[in-house]
């Protein structure tokens, strides 16, 4: 059932699975909605004691929608508050946190501005910020195609993305992927949102931004896992070494032939990866 919570003055949209004795937050990528998280991922989770919350980051999915703002655009930053009112509306103690891409980069602030709040963060496909670790690539040339504002090539160009975006390993499902993308634009056209979603991480990847958080990621006291796909041309292998740089103690697993993506077959490796440290 979909749920509803007021923080900063919007309404972000969330769902819960399971009732066990330990909470996990699921902060998906830019542009995308909760449902990235699909309801099966989330019970393999469920399957071992922990209370399932995905959400739709602001502008997209059910949450509120904002107005463009050229002057004072919003930013991670403000997404990562977002989070952590959810996560004092629906939790009493530390939470741990798994984050998805531009989630990943949200789950770093949490930590940083909110540090009572996450117990452990596991960090999967994604990066400190650094703009020197990006390289051209075809996944990086598809995210910058503006967005078709007729639907059916939207959903033609949302397909296209993440086929480019997958790796080597393992089977592109085309039929899946079409149906998820379009059970998303059902449930909302969000496009705008996706655009604005953009703007907040070309911000957080600006240089001055991104020094002033790897001072911060230097400063984290927490278990902190990074799982990177070894085929990602997106955020390749070193975005995922700049974690180990930066962050005291942080473990670090690549994936052989994984791509920008989630597939079934790495799912075990995230359900180890949050266990594992909530277990310790």
């Amino acid at each position: 059932m979909i749920q509803s919570v007021t923080v900063n003055e919007i309404e972000i949209s969330y769902e819960v699975f399971g009732d066990g004795s330990k909470t996990l937050i699921l902060i998906a990528g830019g542009g995308n909605q909760m449902l990235e998280w699909s309801e099966s991922f989330c019970q393999q989770f469920v399957e071992h004691d922990f209370r399932v919350i995905r959400f739709d980051n602001r502008d997209v999915g059910t949450s509120s929608k904002l107005e463009n703002d050229e002057a004072d655009p919003y930013t991670l930053d403000d997404m990562a508050d977002d989070v952590a009112g959810l996560i004092r509306h629906i939790a009493d103690e530390p939470v741990h946190v798994l984050g998805g891409s531009m989630g990943g980069m949200i789950a770093q602030r949490l930590a940083i501005r909110h540090a009572e709040l996450v117990a452990t963060l596991c960090l999967y496909i994604s990066t400190t910020g650094n703009a020197a670790l990006f390289k051209p690539s075809a996944s990086m040339d598809a995210l910058m195609t503006p967005l078709s504002e007729n639907p059916y090539e939207y959903i033609d160009q949302r397909v296209e993305l993440d086929r480019i975006l997958s790796g080597t390993a393992f089977e592109f499902d085309e039929s899946t992927k079409r149906r998820s993308r379009l059970e998303a634009l059902e449930r909302c056209d969000d496009r705008a949102g996706q655009a604005r979603h953009g703007r907040a991480f070309m911000l957080g990847i600006e240089e001055s931004a991104y020094q002033n958080h790897a001072q911060n990621l230097r400063k984290l006291k927490l278990p902190v896992a990074v799982i990177q796909g070894g085929a990602d041309d997106l955020f390749d292998t070193d975005h995922g070494a700049g974690f180990v740089s930066l962050i005291p103690g942080a473990s670090y697993k690549v994936i052989d032939g994984l791509g920008h993506e989630l597939p079934k077959e790495v799912w075990a490796v995230l359900v180890d990866a949050v266990v594992g440290f909530a277990d310790d």
